[in-house]
C-alpha cells in the first residue's frame, strides 16, 4: 500500500483552530475549522481509493496520512497536464472546497500555493508519522510554525 503523509499550510485571521492562549494550549475549532474537518473526512466519498488515517487540524497548518489502496489498477507513470486520481487532484478538492466555503461565509482565510507530501514506505515510517501527528497539538507551543515563537 501507498502512504502519503500531507501538510497543508494556510495563513488567515479565523485559522481553523484556535488556542486562546490558555496554559494547556487547549485547541478548540473555529467555524473554519469544523468545516475543514468536515471535508477532510469527505474525502473517501469522492475518491473511494483512499483511505484516511491519522490527522490533525492545527492553528496554522493540518497533518494527515492519505493511505492509497488502488489495487485494481495498474501503475501508470506521470503525465503532464492537469489529472485526477492523484494525491494532487485530492488536495486541490479539499482545498478549493474550503476556500469556496470560507469565500460565500465571508471568513478571511488563504492556502499556501503548495503542499508538502512525503511518501511513507513502511510500518516503523508509517507509526513514526502517526506518533508525530497524534502529539502535535501537545507539541504547539515550541512548532516552528507558531507564530509566538
Amino acid at each position: 500500500m501507498l502512504y502519503n503523509y500531507v501538510i497543508y499550510r494556510y495563513v488567515g485571521k479565523d485559522c481553523p483552530v484556535e488556542t486562546d492562549n490558555y496554559p494547556s494550549l487547549q485547541v478548540r475549532p473555529t467555524e473554519i475549522g469544523k468545516i475543514a474537518e468536515k471535508f477532510w473526512l469527505e474525502i473517501p466519498n469522492y475518491f473511494p481509493f483512499v483511505i484516511l488515517d491519522q490527522y490533525v487540524i492545527m492553528p496554522n497548518h493540518i497533518h494527515g496520512i492519505l493511505i492509497f489502496n488502488k489495487t485494481d489498477t495498474l501503475w501508470q507513470p506521470n503525465k503532464f497536464g492537469r489529472q485526477s486520481q492523484n494525491l494532487d487532484s485530492i488536495i486541490r478538492g479539499f482545498k478549493s472546497s474550503l476556500k469556496r466555503y470560507a469565500n460565500e461565509n465571508n471568513i478571511d482565510f488563504v492556502w499556501q500555493e503548495r503542499f508538502y507530501d512525503r511518501i511513507i514506505r513502511d510500518n516503523t515510517g508509517l507509526e513514526n508519522v502517526r506518533a508525530y501527528i497524534f502529539n502535535n497539538s501537545q507539541n504547539w507551543k515550541d512548532d516552528e510554525y507558531n507564530d509566538k515563537n
